[in-house]
């Protein structure tokens, strides 16, 4: 029942997500605990499934570069266009940091990439109204995005009792089509970067993830 439960939540975000017509602006306060008595109890469940579907994200990072590249890029040198360090993007500090505020970053830059690939999205549909693979790849990168920031809002708001992260962050797109096309190559090679560092981190973590309970009921 508990692995019903935890499906079915994920199923719930992903629907949500792909009704979305508008990215998240890039400065709005998070309501983390609006639906926190959807969440699933046993906090175990669902940090395994971040952790899974992490990995999954990570491997669907790599080809949705790949299909960008070839919509947009084609037959250019896109080692050096695509370079992220030229974009005032997040970076994910986890070094010396606790298990609480590893979450918060998680959760943070998850909510910014929710952004940036919304915008990218909105971008190509008007640059390859056509591309359908590229369109529907993007879609489901922001479906599963919602899905990680659903599952994270739970473990911050149960365990930590954390009810609001705001993010400032921000990012212009260009006018001109050519960097539009480059900065979306550069928001999604950084985006595939990000899944590996958090890959490597959550694999660390759910060593332990037996001991974990969830505050408010653990002494039921």
């Amino acid at each position: 029942m508990q692995l019903l439960a935890v499906i079915v939540q994920l199923l719930i975000f992903q629907q949500w997500a792909l009704l979305l017509g508008r990215a998240k602006p890039l400065d709005a306060a998070s309501p983390l605990c609006a639906h926190v008595n959807e969440c699933n109890k046993n906090l175990t469940a669902i940090m395994e499934q971040i952790q899974s579907q992490i990995k999954l994200m990570h491997t669907e990072a790599g080809h949705l570069l790949h299909t960008y590249n070839h919509q947009n890029l084609k037959d250019l040198d896109t080692n050096s266009l695509c370079n992220p360090e030229s974009l005032n993007l997040p970076k994910f500090n986890v070094t010396n940091t606790s298990e609480e505020e590893k979450f918060i970053e998680l959760y943070k830059i998850f909510l910014y990439m929710k952004a940036a690939i919304g915008n990218i999205t909105l971008h190509q549909m008007t640059l390859n109204p056509k591309s359908k693979s590229l369109h529907a790849q993007l879609n489901a990168s922001k479906a599963e995005i919602t899905a990680i920031i659903s599952n994270l809002s739970c473990i911050l708001c149960r365990r930590y009792h954390i009810t609001q992260v705001t993010v400032h962050y921000g990012l212009r797109f260009p006018s001109s089509t050519f960097q539009r096309k480059t900065m979306g190559c550069k928001v999604l090679k950084k985006y595939k970067h990000f899944l590996l560092q958090a890959e490597n981190i959550t694999d660390g973590w759910f060593k332990t993830a037996d001991s974990i309970e969830d505050p408010s009921t653990s002494h039921r």
